[in-house]
């Protein structure tokens, strides 16, 4: 297409157009640009450069054939599917795959300690396992970053910094706080979890610098990718495919993912009183606007609005 309205005489292009099509596939991945035939437009030169090895006179404008052409074959073949919007994960979820772990098998044993901590923390899955970003290693919370209060003997609470999160640097770390359960009859405690945890590690040989999660099976760093598919797994297995008399259309895991925790957390805040303000600091959140993503929305009428408006006027 391009040698057929292309200024000049050029030889054939030694490509097809799948290839050409492909490679503006693929920059609109990496770059994360917008799914629109506009956003590849400006690394046109990219491809000019490119295709000076196999022309002497490659193009230096498109005409407006081969834009429209573009662009009906960008709506043509991509499509923008909605993503699937996560759900919260509930405690008889949480329950449910907490009994579903086998006391005798060591993963199990650590996946109950993480699901634990993020039930009740609330982080971003990221700082306790090892993500896909570049700031994946800086993000991970090591052993050196959990301290017991007042003592590891008498663990009545635990102190937790997170190095680096999404929105914040490692010049100004997040400090987290995490209370013991006073609850007899509860075997749920995120402070004993995270003690379980340092224990194993450090029977292991771990010093302070190392990791907090680690996976036995691969002698790695916990991943992310691990965390998910043995977590999805898991709630396919105890969840079920019917809400009432509607049968879902995909499975269970499709609607919960490691961000479930962390929009449970949220939500309770918001259900217990504490101000959008207040969420967004304990979520280092950027914006309050941020908050609509984890907790649910209050819509109410514009006449009880009106009603409130007015009062004593």
């Amino acid at each position: 297409m391009f040698c057929a309205r292309g200024r000049g005489t050029w030889p054939v292009l030694p490509i097809t157009a799948v290839k050409v099509y492909r490679w503006f596939y693929s920059i609109m991945r990496r770059k994360k640009l917008k799914s629109s035939w506009k956003s590849v437009l400006p690394y046109k030169k990219a491809l000019m450069r490119w295709a000076t090895q196999y022309q002497k006179d490659p193009f230096s404008v498109l005409d407006a054939d081969v834009v429209d052409d573009m662009r009906k074959a960008f709506k043509a073949e991509f499509p923008v599917l909605p993503k699937q919007i996560k759900i919260q994960i509930t405690d008889d979820l949480f329950a449910a795959v907490v009994l579903s772990l086998s006391p005798s098998n060591p993963i199990d044993r650590v996946d109950r300690d993480l699901y634990t901590v993020l039930k009740i923390a609330g982080t971003r899955v990221s700082s306790l396992v090892l993500g896909a970003d570049k700031r994946r290693f800086d993000r991970i919370v090591r052993l050196k970053h959990v301290v017991f209060l007042p003592s590891s003997r008498n663990r009545q609470r635990v102190f937790m910094l997170l190095p680096v999160t999404k929105t914040r640097s490692a010049a100004d770390p997040v400090g987290m706080m995490l209370e013991r359960n006073h609850n007899p009859k509860s075997k749920v405690c995120a402070v004993e979890s995270l003690y379980r945890q340092v224990r194993r590690r450090k029977r292991a040989g771990a010093k302070g610098n190392d990791v907090l999660f680690w996976n036995a099976r691969s002698n790695r760093p916990y991943s992310r990718n691990v965390f998910t598919t043995r977590f999805k797994g898991r709630i396919d297995k105890v969840a079920s495919r019917r809400v009432g008399n509607t049968k879902l259309k995909g499975k269970p895991s499709a609607y919960i993912s490691g961000i479930s925790f962390r929009k449970a957390v949220l939500q309770k805040l918001k259900d217990m009183g504490m101000s959008p303000s207040q969420v967004a600091t304990y979520a280092t959140h950027k914006t309050l606007a941020a908050q609509m993503n984890y907790v649910a929305a209050t819509v109410e009428s514009c006449a009880e609005v009106a009603a409130a408006l007015y009062t004593g006027l």
